[in-house]
């Protein structure tokens, strides 16, 4: 009998485990599932508010989305390679030791090319707007856009590249080299 009530708590103890990894799931998968309901409902009222705001008829929104959804891809893509840019400067400038100049200059060389990348970019998704929204509808969505881009920048809380790192206008100073370059 003993021998069956140790195997059985062993047993007991081995499934607690497993049925808390199984609630941890089952959390995840809700949270999952709450934030892509939260995610439609925002994009269903940003829509209507987009609508409302720039007089649009059901055609111009079909357009808007097509536009949209073509752009949004295409710029996360250069969201997530310009933050990895960032992070990798970021990173190179903190060295304890004197940062690899070679890779600064490398660094800020993709920094450049990637803001050439934003505005034209920008310009091809003005241009295919321009198609079915006149100017000043055109001027609204853009402020609705940066607005609503600001505000997902503040929730992430993604610091601005050189906040409190010793470096730039808001730092203790930039950091000279013993070379003095």
């Amino acid at each position: 009998m003993r021998r069956f009530l140790a195997i059985a708590s062993l047993l007991f103890l081995a499934a607690v485990p497993l049925s808390s990894d199984a609630v941890a799931q089952e959390r995840q998968a809700r949270s999952r599932s709450d934030r892509a309901v939260l995610e439609r409902q925002f994009r269903e009222r940003l829509a209507s508010l987009v609508k409302s705001r720039l007089g649009l008829n059901d055609e111009q929104m079909r357009q808007l989305s097509e536009v949209n959804t073509k752009y949004e891809k295409l710029r996360a893509d250069l969201v997530r390679r310009d933050r990895s840019n960032r992070l990798a400067l970021r990173s190179e400038l903190m060295q304890k030791s004197n940062p690899d100049h070679e890779r600064v200059n490398q660094l800020l060389l993709e920094a450049r090319k990637l803001a050439r990348e934003r505005l034209e970019l920008s310009e091809a998704e003005q241009d295919e707007l321009a198609k079915f929204l006149n100017p000043v509808q055109r001027a609204i969505y853009l402020g609705m856009q940066e607005q609503v881009r600001m505000q997902i920048e503040r929730l992430r809380g993604m610091p601005p590249l050189f906040e409190d790192s010793g470096f730039g206008p808001r730092g203790r100073g930039i950091r000279r080299p013993p070379d003095g370059r």
